[in-house]
């Protein structure tokens, strides 16, 4: 698949926010808990990982985690996502207008360092492994 062009529309302050399943969440050994980098790799044929933006939501998380109860969310700025050299394309559908992408997927080394830049905005009670 060719890469896509950046969409200018999204700003670099602008906040990206990644579904994280349980699964995906990384217990580290000081008793902190982040997102695993694995949860920023996309696993399907399309090879672009889906995000939302948060300003389109207008920050209504519930909205985004609706149809996954058990799921977390977190947090990337785009400015941080495109400095690692991804172009961010709006992909709204009729369901979801804040949908978009980060093209192409991240490698296993940037979905590491964009795992540690993640903030949780919402942390649902992950059980240690």
């Amino acid at each position: 698949m060719p890469q896509r062009a950046d969409d200018p529309s999204i700003a670099n302050d602008e906040i990206l926010l990644r579904r994280i399943r349980p699964e995906w969440i990384q217990h580290e050994p000081d008793g902190t808990i982040r997102p695993g980098s694995f949860a920023f790799l996309d696993r399907t044929p399309s090879a672009e990982l889906s995000v939302h933006r948060a300003a389109l939501i207008q920050h209504d998380h519930a909205r985004v985690l609706q149809a996954f109860p058990g799921d977390s969310l977190a947090a990337i700025s785009a400015g941080y996502v495109r400095s690692l050299g991804y172009a961010l394309v709006s992909d709204p559908t009729p369901d979801d207008p804040s949908h978009a992408l980060v093209c192409p997927s991240p490698t296993r080394g940037h979905a590491r360092k964009i795992a540690k830049q993640a903030k949780w905005v919402v942390l649902r009670d992950p059980q240690p492994p």
